[in-house]
């Protein structure tokens, strides 16, 4: 292999590396932004599943007239994650505060 042979070899491999890499950086853009269109998606889905679960747990617990109101509480309480509601922990905090101050 001549001297323009090698020249010509390492000019491709050098234009194929910046090709890669321009590849490779629009691709982590692509994915950040469905990353965050995920999450949108996921936010609203969440939204979605923990009303319909709040609605079906307060329908079940009239028909049973409050037998399972414990078990469905704790139903809605993971329902309320998905929606991003601490509820829980809000009112832990608050518990905690008043036994400090009797």
């Amino acid at each position: 292999m001549g001297f323009l042979d090698k020249f010509r070899k390492n000019k491709l491999v050098a234009k194929a590396t910046d090709v890669v890499g321009d590849v490779a950086d629009k691709a982590g853009d692509v994915a950040g932004d469905v990353a965050g269109k995920v999450g949108d998606i996921a936010g609203k889905v969440g939204d979605a599943v923990a009303e319909g679960v709040d609605k079906t747990t307060d329908f079940i617990d009239d028909k049973t007239g409050g037998k399972l109101t414990g078990a469905l509480d704790k139903v809605d309480d993971v329902a309320d994650k998905l929606r991003g509601d601490d509820e829980e922990e809000d009112g832990e905090a608050a518990a905690g505060d008043s036994s400090e101050q009797e």
